[in-house]
């Protein structure tokens, strides 16, 4: 009986894993980007310079890769994001 938990506790590593990859492919599908919509939201016209500072701030001017690491890095010690 031990084995099978055990079995069934590595197992559900790349399970989670797996869903992770999917939850960030599936937030990167969503058209413009965060920065967008929350100043979209704010209602203002806000410069490229602001918007641009914004993303460096959250790190979306790094590939793609490098924000999943950092994402699932994050994830590990408990910080989910802003």
């Amino acid at each position: 009986m031990l084995r099978y938990i055990i079995k069934r506790l590595l197992l559900m590593i790349p399970t989670l894993f797996g869903v992770a990859v999917l939850v960030f492919v599936l937030l990167r599908l969503l058209p413009g980007d965060i920065v967008e919509l929350r100043f979209a939201m704010e209602g203002g016209r806000v410069s490229e310079e602001v918007m641009q500072a914004e993303r460096v701030r959250l790190g979306l001017d790094k590939p793609m890769w490098r924000q999943f690491i950092d994402w699932m890095t994050g994830i590990v010690v408990g910080d989910f994001g802003t």
